[in-house]
């Protein structure tokens, strides 16, 4: 936990752009990402930065279309099943999404998230995971199926197509900002993450929507959607 000292410190800093890593409020840190990192994958991403997150990708078919997320991490504890759980469900509702493009007949492609830290998990790690997530998304590869109806039965069947070009799917681009006072502040450290007044989440749709929501129920100010998205530009 930090001192009281501790968060005006880094509330200081932010206050007058000037972090203590040296980063100026709109600066971000160096990252690497690798994409197709994991076999038995339809798509996948290393992240590498201040932590290591793996993303794997695979395909499911459904009775309908959707994305399930499952994170993980290399402790076994109560506890961070419980923070599992409840990143999941925070990230299953961002990415929830209109996927009827993914429709197979009757059917439907799921997207079988697994995200694996190399790390105890926490919250403050939720834009790295998105990063992670949406490297995987553009690394998937989704087959062609062929669809026949039996004329016996009336059911459907569903043949692979290997030899036909795959789809892919794009997700929306999450970012996660800070703010002190009327300062933004966007790729937040651990510990100013916990430092800022509020916590912004901002999804950039696929489809051109943005949408803007906070971890808490406080709201934010009617221009912070234009503000946020001309400062992460």
């Amino acid at each position: 936990m930090l001192s009281t000292g501790q968060i005006e410190f880094i509330k200081g800093g932010i206050a007058v752009n000037i972090r203590s890593d040296g980063r100026k409020n709109n600066e971000v840190r160096e990252v690497k990402l690798l994409r197709s990192h994991l076999i038995c994958t339809s798509g996948s991403c290393k992240y590498e930065g201040e932590i290591t997150i793996y993303t794997g990708i695979k395909l499911e078919l459904g009775d309908q279309s959707s994305i399930k997320i499952n994170v993980s991490s290399m402790k076994r504890t109560n506890d961070e099943k419980q923070k599992a759980l409840y990143l999941q469900e925070l990230l299953e509702s961002l990415y929830k999404t209109d996927m009827s493009e993914l429709k197979v007949g009757q059917k439907g492609w799921v997207l079988v998230v697994e995200v694996f830290l190399l790390c105890q998990i926490d919250i403050a790690y939720l834009e790295a995971i998105c990063t992670s997530i949406y490297e995987a998304m553009a690394d998937l590869r989704i087959p062609t199926i062929k669809v026949t109806k039996n004329l016996l039965t009336e059911i459907e069947e569903y043949e692979l197509l290997p030899n036909e070009p795959t789809k892919s799917f794009k997700c929306d681009k999450i970012y996660v900002v800070g703010k002190v006072g009327t300062e933004l502040v966007k790729d937040m450290s651990l510990e100013e993450f916990y430092s800022v007044d509020q916590k912004l989440i901002l999804a950039q749709g696929r489809n051109g929507y943005n949408k803007l929501r906070t971890f808490d129920s406080c709201g934010f100010d009617a221009d912070d959607l234009l503000r946020v998205l001309m400062f992460i530009k």
